[in-house]
Order: C-alpha cells, then sequence, then structure tokens
C-alpha cells in the first residue's frame, strides 16, 4: 500500500510537473508568435505604432528602430544646395542612421521609384513629388499614411488629414523681370495684361505648364479660362525648359519680362548684381512640394524619422540661407512679403492636378506645338 501511495504521489508530482511546463511552454510560445508577429509587421502597420504613442515614448521607439534599421533613401528632384544640406546635417543629427538623400529629375525620380515598386525591388523610403506627380502615385496606391507631429499645427493644404502627404516645400510663382529693359510699373500683374500684343516677343515663362493651365482654369473658369489662355499663348512666350534656364534669361536680356517664375530663382540672381526684380501677380499661384512615405519602404521607421526632421524647425532653419520657403508658422522664409502682399492665393495642389494629363496637353498645344 506504501508503495502504491507513493507511487500516486509521485504521479501526482509528474502530473504537476508535465502541467507546469506545458503553461510554460504555451506562454513561451506565445511570446515567440508575439515578437515574429512584431518582427513581421509591414511598413503601414508600423507607422500606426507610432501614431499610437506619443511624446518621449514615441520619440524613444522611433529613434531606437530607426537604428536598427541603420539606413534611409530619399529620391528627391528638390534644389541641389537643399538636398546637399538635408543630407549634411541629418547625417549630423543622426550619425546611426546612413541616409542616402539622392537628387533626380522629378521624371526620373517618379518613374524609378514607381518601377522599383512594381518589380518587387523598392529602394526608397521616402519621396517629394510635386502636385501633379503626387496625384499619380496617390492613383497607383504606393503611399503609406503617416501624420507627423511637426505637422500638427498645419491648415488643410498643408496636410492630409489622412495623413497621406504633408507639405514641405513652397514656391510663390512670381513675375520676374528684367529692370534694364522694362519699368515695374509697365510689367503686367494680372493674367490679362500678359495678354497684350505689346509683350510679344519680350516676355518668357517657366515649365510648369499644367499647374499653371489648371490655376486659370480655377480663377477664371473653363470657357473664360480657356480664351484667355489662347490669348497669352498667341503672344508667343518663350518657353524654357527650367526655372534656372529662365532666370539666365532674364538676367542676359534675352526676354524682359518672365511669368510663372519660382521666386527663388531671382534670389542669387539678384545677388550677384543682375538687373533682376519681381513683382506679385494676381491672383498669386502658389506651388507646393509634398513629402510622402512608400507602402513599401525599406527603413519605415528611419523614413518617419527623417519625415519628421525635414518638417521640423532645424531642417526648416536650413530654408532661409538657400532662398526656400516652407510650411511652418514659427520658421522665417525668404518671400514671406510676396505672401502677406498677394490680393489672391491659388494652392496648386495636387486635388486641382488631377486632371495633369489633360492640362499639359493644352499646355504643350498651345504653347509649344503651335
Amino acid at each position: 500500500m506504501r508503495h502504491l501511495r507513493r507511487r500516486g504521489r509521485q504521479s501526482i508530482k509528474l502530473a504537476i510537473t508535465l502541467a507546469i511546463a506545458l503553461v510554460v511552454v504555451g506562454v513561451g510560445a506565445r511570446l515567440t508568435v508575439a515578437l515574429v508577429g512584431a518582427a513581421e509587421l509591414g511598413v503601414q502597420e508600423k507607422l500606426d505604432q507610432l501614431a499610437r504613442l506619443t511624446g518621449d515614448e514615441r520619440q524613444r521607439l522611433l529613434e531606437a528602430e530607426a537604428t536598427k534599421e541603420g539606413k534611409v533613401v530619399m529620391y528627391a528632384s528638390d534644389h541641389p544646395d537643399l538636398v546637399r544640406a538635408w543630407n549634411a546635417e541629418f547625417k549630423k543629427r543622426y550619425p546611426q542612421v546612413d541616409a542616402e538623400f539622392i537628387r533626380m529629375t522629378t521624371r526620373d525620380m517618379v518613374q524609378r521609384a514607381v518601377n522599383e515598386s512594381r518589380a518587387g525591388r523598392p529602394v526608397t523610403d521616402l519621396l517629394h513629388p510635386p502636385a501633379a506627380e503626387l496625384a499619380v502615385i496617390q492613383r497607383l496606391g504606393l503611399i503609406a499614411r503617416y501624420e507627423s507631429p511637426e505637422a500638427a499645427d498645419f491648415g488643410p493644404d498643408l496636410r492630409d488629414p489622412q495623413g497621406w502627404w504633408t507639405v514641405f516645400w513652397l514656391s510663390p510663382e512670381v513675375i520676374g523681370f528684367n529692370h534694364s529693359l522694362a519699368k515695374r510699373a509697365d510689367v503686367p500683374t494680372t493674367l490679362e495684361g500678359r495678354a497684350s500684343p505689346s509683350l510679344k516677343g519680350k516676355i518668357g515663362r517657366g515649365p510648369n505648364g499644367a499647374a499653371w493651365v489648371a490655376g486659370v482654369l480655377k480663377v477664371r473658369g473653363e470657357t473664360e479660362g480657356m480664351e484667355l489662355i489662347r490669348r497669352i499663348a498667341a503672344v508667343e512666350p518663350r518657353v524654357y525648359e527650367s526655372n534656372t534656364a529662365m532666370g539666365n534669361a532674364l538676367a542676359s536680356g534675352q526676354v524682359a519680362i518672365a511669368f510663372d517664375m519660382v521666386a527663388a530663382v531671382l534670389g542669387p540672381l539678384k545677388a550677384r548684381g543682375a538687373p533682376v526684380d519681381y513683382v506679385v501677380p494676381d491672383p498669386l499661384f502658389v506651388l507646393p512640394a509634398y513629402q510622402v512615405i512608400m507602402k513599401d519602404a525599406p527603413h519605415p521607421f528611419a523614413a518617419a524619422l527623417a519625415y519628421d526632421w525635414i518638417l521640423s524647425k532645424p531642417g526648416q532653419a536650413l530654408y532661409k540661407g538657400l532662398d526656400q520657403m516652407g510650411p511652418r508658422k514659427d520658421t522665417d522664409y525668404p518671400y514671406l512679403d510676396v505672401l502677406r502682399s498677394a490680393r489672391t492665393m491659388v494652392n496648386l495642389s495636387s486635388t486641382l492636378l488631377a486632371d495633369s494629363a489633360r492640362h499639359q496637353k493644352t499646355f504643350e498645344d498651345l504653347f509649344i506645338r503651335k
């Protein structure tokens, strides 16, 4: 009997031991599954993790995970000096993250990002598309949602309410003139003034044709706007392939007046003594550029870190010395006087440019293939 009781006690001990072992194994298995699940989160799920945190807790997680990823890639068509400054200053702030901010043309930037994504070999984490190109990549479903705390007080024109994009750069489109060839009082500030036959052979315009056409149609309506665009085209403005080329043409006297011109081009020319200045048109078209995280970003946490930093006060402080303008309310940008003096402003947004192919065809038919 004692033998049976001893065996019974041994069986109970064995059962308890096995039960404990099973519980431990079960807990371990659940922990393993949880850890594996976290490691296998997709880009959007990782960004959503950040959205559930705030303040220092959020920043600690962001920096820790970005450090693990160790790299961030951005394709951009921004001013080359600005891209170089971002590269240098971001690396100083976050030396543990290898930043590759790569500048290329807008067309190459978008084509490369789209082709790499479609091939299943994504390289870039961040993209800086202008409005028309943003509309294209949104339609293709290539963007992840991300709401940066740095953009918390941005207005609805500067950040998407669902987190698809944030404006990081702005440019008022001014009318430049060579004051050796044209008096300020004679520079046409209205759309109708740019249709004057007296300007034939004296005027140039920038390359952002689709955006400009969309802006004119917004403020004048389809019928009146198209008639006005045709009248301006009849003056035969010289169309330059870039704002830099147009600025050089203006400074050298090839044209007396240039419209639809990025204001930031004129500052360096004036600083070098070129006889150029600008007037504020009515309406004033404002061209934004957007920052997005790709839905298949190889380094989503590092992408979010760079995204926040570019929008932050230190990131935006780089703009002033480079004649660039951004969206922050607490930063002193060049050309704020242009915005303040504008009577009417039109944001050349991605929504306005949703039909950019039609607007570009209108521009090319009337101004290039005339």
